[in-house]
């Protein structure tokens, strides 16, 4: 009978634990580059859902301030539309956001020969909007 001294050896090699902790680390580090430019690109595409929101909230403002206004003046740069509002249906502005507060005004009827004159007094305000480089201001009087 021949007897072996031979043991059976189990594990790795020092060659490859070092290939297995190369790949991971390449595996790791993708996966690191891949959420970072997911990250960026969430980032930009929220940015620009908000500067549309934005967008879209100042165009409709201005949009309402020119159908209820008496009077529209452009500025011959383009960069400023002031207009002039009789401010007919509603009293005063609520600050800061263009909407109207307040109750609605109680007309004056008069009737005359022509048939009912219908009058909200003679208040007005103006909402003037301009454009600075990048940023749109909008400034309102009463």
């Amino acid at each position: 009978m021949i007897v072996s001294n031979k043991r059976r050896e189990l594990g790795f090699t020092l060659s490859e634990m070092l290939m297995s902790i190369a790949m991971g680390s390449l595996v790791i580090a993708a996966t690191m580059s891949a959420s970072v430019a997911l990250q960026k690109s969430f980032a930009a595409a929220n940015d620009f859902f908000y500067t549309h929101m934005q967008q879209i909230r100042i165009i409709d403002y201005l949009s309402r301030d020119v159908k209820r206004s008496t009077v529209v003046i452009t500025s011959a740069d383009k960069q400023t539309v002031t207009c002039t509002n009789s401010q007919s249906d509603y009293q005063g502005w609520r600050s800061g956001c263009g909407a109207w507060r307040g109750k609605r005004r109680t007309p004056t009827v008069t009737v005359t020969s022509t048939g009912a004159v219908v009058n909200y007094g003679t208040t007005t305000s103006t909402a003037s909007y301009s454009v600075s480089g990048n940023r749109l201001y909008e400034r309102r009087t009463a």
